[in-house]
């Protein structure tokens, strides 16, 4: 049994020494048992050594482990099973347990348990009584001797300590003793036993640990501890608390001690006296930086700086730019590669953010060295979503935080669509989720809403059985636990988050591959040990939501290195850099370096020094832990080969000014000649920060400002690239390049579902047109009562009443208006019943807007018949959906490159007039406000509904007709209003109204038909737009021919067609019409996205065309000046 040190500073070659020594011995000893104990965060890499040193790139009878990795090899090996082991989350919940039953009993700290931070600083205190082994019998002593504050508070920590340790009986232990454990155990390991232990990597040891290398001590053949401190410090007994290597020569004679006490043999220190890492006359200044830092007297180097560089960032982010930008010259100019530069942050949670961007701007491949909270995590945040409903009732807050967190069955496009309808409909508690949503919302169908029950339907099969059991009176811990663990398997949970670590492992994302892989498990651990601990308590869901929260707030996940070749960015004291030639030590400002310490709230450093004094020693005070730092940032500064920089931001991120370290004065001491540098772009690879300076440069220049150094940059790009591209987005002009077509087909579609509203939002603005359809972007619904909204009650109502007399009576024109007031009311009734009759009359004034769509039914109800009275024709079919019928022409067209585009879109109504010589048909489309057909606007594709429509009702027509001929009769606009008059006039009052109320439209100018479809009135027509005069009908008649009629049904659909062929072309250009004083933005509910501004942005004007220029074109008449 034997023990030896190897001491030596930092670079000396110690690990090198240990590594050649391991590998020597373990190939010429094959059949001797090798153990390489480091801390836990080095053990990836220092297996990752061994196996590139080995000789035989294996480590068969080497075991590198941790302690605590340690401990479980030797259990296995004894088939030994410790009891539970209880982490910080289990002491949080059994303190909390223990104080609110202690409560009465405490002296001091019975009024502080429910304040903030109490429960954490007293399990940290706990834990460090079990960490360095001190027993109440210890505390009782100490408190015995003590008055005042001190003696309470030790009487309570003793019953806490007491009731604690009562808690752990036969039930497990906490996490500091398993080494205590393994101290008892290990003499029974044969493996153990005659072998030989490497220790390595440690700046010292605890009480524990130190227990348990006196066991190894006494059961291995050889113990080699290396410690970093100076050669010849193990000679001193006695070495200052402030002194660099003070830590290191307490391990030394401590473990020495021990030696001698068990009779262990001391065999002779090996002493690394050269400093083998900064070798050469170049390195000076890193070799003086190592020798000097905290050394006292201090010895200044007077030579020049060479490989030392300081430098201020203006702010983090600045800061953490230069610092990428470095990182990727060496690598692209200088050779290096990613692994051969390390990053310490001072603080890693104001530094992490920055770092992640700019790596991924300059593709430069990384690693964050710290652990993860799992809060922002599907299964995490569904777990809090689904407690919320418990505790909320069904809230809409509540609700939606579960479904979106992506674990529910529902899919986005279902959750996206349940929450329009709950935030339009008002749904806020279980009783509504309870019923069947019955009334849809605007544009939806039946088929959409049988789609919103079913989604409805599968979201409360997915909770209800645990908000059932989560809502029943005196449930335990373990009940609700029970409760969530039913849930999550109910949701395939486990499954769905491998699922997602599969899909990042195909992104070659292995950082959250391996994040998503241990959050389940962790969830169920946490839930195992609230059953363990707290599992008999009766508690309401909110408590144990927030017991729950708690937990799931403190647990975080680390991660394993997914690449060799990539920058390590970590912290002072738990990341391990393994010789990198280049060190960046960003955020070196006070306030992180030397890090804030918080005072344990439970004991102060004058408490601790007190209980010193009676040999009770506990974890470092504050000026202890500031030491410590110390030790950490020589180790940290003595680590590159090559270069070091140092690195401080002037500016916070919320502007705040900031100081730099104390730490850069102490480095200028060893180091006077070292002065703040500027740092410049080093070459190319920060062309993408000088673009982005350019083009911001250019637009505050265009806006009026001072836009800096742009002209100098723009120079220096025109020097080794076209600068032409960095112009044009200096000079944005608000457009979207068009979409690609494999895009495009990704985004409609493989074939092409068009309504004509939708081809004329298109016609209209491309864009628009591309956010609704494309993106498919649409406001939100509110629960109030809109314009629109009143037009759809409107068109139901009408529907229903002209399906009602289409059953009920023979001709429109036997109906009285007696009865066209009840049909009215019936009809309003019952759409108001399916449109939403709860906000309908959720006030008087909503009910008041229930009246206005009753009389304004009632008004065009009556102007129909009135436009009937004198007609042949009747009303035919009303909603018809001509999608629904195969083979239309008009419905169903081929596009360039094989695209197909089905149309769908339904007609209000279809009159018809049939007689020996054909069959009539008259296409009328109701309109909410007034409405005009315009031919301009259907050369423009601004209009093409009545035409479509016409043509798709002339081809189900002729399918039925036998060859006979079908021939539109007239389209026609319908204003659905109820309009004012001039009473003043001496005039027939309901010839006003119906003049008033005339149909928009054109109507086939053969006279036979306008006199079938008007006869025996006066010459101006009541219903239709013709005023006849003696010669014929007058130039203000909107009349065409039939074949008029076939010219621009063919224009249309040609129009139609190309429309198609740019959507599938990828066109979404930001050039909205204007027409006059009417633009496509007037009514635009998109203009927050695309912010066209006509001070800047260019409208896309209409040139106004007469109809009967029009009318000639489409008949192949005098086309001068109608070329598109």
């Amino acid at each position: 049994m034997s023990l030896q040190f190897i001491i030596g500073r930092s670079g000396s070659g110690k690990t090198h020494y240990m590594y050649e020594n391991l590998m020597k011995a373990s190939t010429e000893h094959e059949e001797q048992e090798f153990f390489f104990i480091v801390p836990e965060q080095y053990t990836l890499q220092t297996q990752k050594d061994v196996v590139e040193k080995h000789p035989c790139h294996g480590t068969m009878n080497i075991d590198i482990v941790s302690f605590p990795r340690l401990a479980y090899r030797i259990f296995e090996e004894l088939s030994y099973f410790p009891e539970a082991v209880l982490e910080d989350m289990g002491k949080r919940m059994v303190l909390r347990k223990i104080l609110e039953e202690q409560k009465g009993e405490l002296k001091i700290f019975g009024s502080s348990i429910r304040k903030q931070g109490f429960i954490e600083n007293m399990k940290s205190i706990v834990s460090e009584f079990y960490q360095y082994q001190v027993h109440p019998e210890e505390l009782k002593k100490v408190q015995e001797k003590e008055t005042g504050n001190l003696n309470y508070k030790l009487q309570d920590l003793i019953l806490i300590r007491e009731e604690f340790q009562k808690f752990l009986e036969g039930k497990g232990i906490v996490a500091e003793q398993l080494l205590e454990v393994l101290a008892s155990k290990i003499s029974e390991s044969e493996k153990i036993r005659d072998s030989i232990i490497y220790i390595d990597g440690f700046t010292g040891f605890t009480p524990i640990q130190n227990q348990l290398i006196g066991v190894l001590l006494t059961l291995a053949k050889k113990v080699v501890i290396s410690i970093t401190a100076d050669s010849w410090m193990e000679d001193r007994r006695f070495v200052k608390e402030y002194e660099l290597f003070s830590i290191s020569s307490h391990a030394i004679y401590k473990i020495k001690e021990m030696a001698r006490e068990k009779g262990i043999e001391i065999l002779p220190t090996i002493r690394m006296t050269e400093e083998k890492r900064h070798l050469g006359e170049e390195k000076e200044d890193l070799k003086a930086l190592e020798a000097g830092i905290f050394r006292y007297p201090v010895k200044a180097y007077d030579g020049k700086v060479k490989n030392v560089t300081l430098f201020a960032g203006r702010d983090r982010l600045l800061e953490v730019r230069t610092i990428c930008e470095q990182i990727a010259w060496y690598v692209r100019k200088k050779g290096y590669r990613y692994r051969d530069i390390g990053v310490i942050v001072g603080d890693m949670e104001g530094y992490s953010s920055h770092f992640e961007q700019c790596f991924l701007e300059l593709k430069i491949p990384f690693f964050m060295d710290h652990k993860k909270s799992i809060l922002n995590n599907p299964c995490v945040e569904t777990i809090r979503g689904i407690f919320q409903i418990g505790e909320e009732n069904f809230s809409y807050e509540s609700v939606f935080r579960y479904l979106k967190a992506g674990m529910s069955g529902l899919s986005f496009a279902q959750v996206d669509h349940l929450e329009n309808y709950v935030l339009a409909r008002g749904i806020k508690n279980k009783r509504r989720w309870m019923e069947p949503f019955v009334t849809p919302l605007k544009g939806q169908t039946e088929e959409s809403l049988r789609f919103l029950n079913e989604s409805r339907e599968l979201f409360l099969e997915e909770v209800q059985d645990f908000y059932r059991a989560c809502k029943k009176k005196n449930r335990t811990v373990q009940d609700h636990m029970i409760a969530l663990y039913g849930f999550l398997r109910k949701l395939k949970v486990e499954e769905k988050m491998e699922v997602m670590a599969d899909g990042f492992a195909a992104e070659e994302n292995y950082t959250m591959e391996r994040t998503y892989r241990q959050i389940y498990p962790y969830v169920i651990e946490l839930m195992d040990k609230m059953v363990e601990i707290l599992g008999e308590e009766v508690m309401t869901v909110k408590e144990v939501k927030n017991i729950l929260e708690t937990g799931l707030e403190e647990m975080t996940v680390g991660v394993i290195p997914p690449s060799m070749d990539q920058v390590v960015v970590g912290d002072l004291t738990r990341t391990r850099l393994n010789e990198v030639k280049v060190l960046f030590f960003a955020g070196m400002n006070e306030g992180s370096i030397p890090k804030p310490v918080d005072g344990n709230g439970i004991l102060n450093d004058y408490e601790r020094e007190k209980l010193a004094e009676d040999g009770i020693t506990l974890a470092e005070t504050m000026i202890q832990a500031a030491y410590t730092e110390q030790f950490y940032l020589y180790l940290a500064v003595s680590k590159p080969t090559k270069h070091l920089y140092l690195s401080y931001a002037t500016v916070s991120d919320d502007g705040a000014s900031l100081r730099p370290s104390y730490f850069i004065q102490r480095i200028e001491k060893v180091l006077p000649n070292l002065t703040l540098t500027e740092l410049h772009p080093q070459g190319y690879y920060t062309r993408d920060y000088e673009k982005h300076t350019f083009i911001a440069g250019l637009r505050e220049e265009i806006a009026g400002k001072d836009g800096g150094a742009w002209k100098e940059i723009g120079n220096v790009l025109m020097d080794t690239e076209d600068i032409l591209p960095y112009l044009d987005a200096g000079c944005y002009d608000n457009q979207e390049e068009n979409l690609s077509k494999e895009a495009a087909k990704a985004v409609y579609g493989e074939i092409l579902q068009n309504s004509v509203s939708r081809l004329e939002q298109f016609e209209a603005c491309a864009y628009a047109h591309f956010l609704r359809y494309g993106l498919l972007l649409e406001p939100r619904q509110e629960f109030k009562i809109k314009p629109v909204d009143l037009g759809n009650v409107f068109h139901r109502s009408l529907e229903l009443v002209s399906k009602r007399i289409q059953v009920t009576y023979e001709d429109w024109k036997e109906i009285d208006e007696k009865e066209q007031e009840i049909l009215t009311n019936d009809a309003v009734e019952k759409a108001v019943l399916e449109w939403n009759e709860e906000l309908l009359n959720s006030s008087h004034r909503n009910q008041y807007v229930i009246e206005i769509i009753r009389r304004m039914t009632r008004r065009t109800v009556w102007a129909l018949v009135k436009h009937l009275e004198n007609s042949d024709f009747k009303p035919y079919a009303f909603e018809i959906s001509f999608s629904s019928y195969e083979n239309l022409n008009a419905a169903k067209l081929s596009l360039e490159d094989g695209v197909k585009m089905h149309l769908r879109g339904k007609i209000d109504r279809v009159d018809r007039f049939e007689d020996e010589d054909g069959i009539y048909l008259k296409v009328i489309d109701y309109k909410s406000g007034y409405a005009k057909f315009d031919l301009t606007n259907l050369y423009y594709g601004l209009q093409m509904q009545l035409v479509l429509y016409m043509n798709a009702v002339l081809e189900i027509e002729e399918k039925k007709a036998n060859g006979k001929p079908v021939i539109p009769a007239g389209m026609f606009y319908y204003s659905l209003k109820d309009p004012l008059i001039d009473w003043e006039k001496d005039q027939d009052v309901e010839e006003q109204i119906l003049r008033k109320l005339q149909m928009d439209g054109y109507v086939n100018g053969d006279h036979h038909i306008i006199e079938h479809m008007e006869r025996d009135l006066p010459a101006k027509c009541r219903s239709i737009p013709v005023t006849r005069t003696k010669s014929g009908y007058s130039a203000y008649s909107k009349i065409m021919d039939t074949e008029s009629f076939q010219n621009i049904q063919k224009f249309t659909m040609d129009k139609i067609k190309e429309a198609g062929n740019e959507m599938m072309e990828g066109k979404i250009s930001i050039a909205p019409y204007r027409r006059k004083k009417e633009t496509a933005c007037d009514f635009c509910e998109f203009r927050e996205i695309c912010h066209f501004d006509e001070r800047v942005d260019q409208y896309r004007d209409l040139e106004e065309k007469q109809a009967k220029e029009l009318l000639a074109m489409w008949k192949g008449e005098d086309q001068d000046g109608m070329d598109k």
